[in-house]
């Protein structure tokens, strides 16, 4: 556990590292891959056209990883920010606020799609209204705050807690 946490934690220290480095340029070639000089002399992400093998391969994972999570029933963020970060090269301010979208238009339309099904057994929809009314104010107050610290903290606070998260996750789901 300890090898894996500290082999995560240097991954993704350089991943911050590479991307840190890379905020002022003067021309394109300054930038990392995926990224562009703009008229501030600072790296930004490129616009999606023309894209590229690699930006294909994200896509394609992304799309599966969703694929698979929805069906899994799980909204699949431990799986969507590492291939934002690694393989499409976003910043983790960008990559967050992504992956929280993609995991609401699956969410959304998951339920878009079952909404109208009913129960196999009992006269009822599949839908437990009452499940929602609890979640959803612990919910959104958790948003705000991973909002607001997104907002203040550095990259690489959220880096590292990031890999924590996801090497305790890891380790509790192949231990169970």
């Amino acid at each position: 556990m300890a090898k894996l946490l500290f082999h995560s934690l240097i991954f993704f220290m350089s991943i911050y590292l590479t991307q840190s480095l890379q905020n002022n340029c003067t021309v394109d070639f300054n930038c990392t891959d995926f990224n562009i000089c703009n008229d501030k002399n600072m790296c930004e992400h490129k616009q999606f056209f023309p894209t590229s093998l690699t930006e294909m391969f994200g896509l394609l994972s992304i799309t599966i990883g969703s694929a698979l999570s929805r069906a899994g029933g799980i909204g699949g963020g431990g799986l969507l920010i590492p291939i934002l970060l690694i393989i499409l090269g976003f910043v983790t301010h960008e990559a967050i606020p992504i992956t929280i979208f993609m995991i609401f238009v699956g969410a959304l339309t998951s339920y878009l799609l079952g909404f109208r099904q009913r129960h196999p057994t009992r006269d009822a929809i599949t839908i437990d209204y009452n499940i929602p009314l609890v979640l959803i104010p612990m919910l959104l107050f958790g948003t705000m705050v991973g909002v607001t610290l997104n907002k203040v903290c550095p990259p690489w606070i959220i880096l590292v807690n990031l890999t924590l998260l996801l090497v305790v996750n890891s380790y509790n789901t192949l231990t169970t």
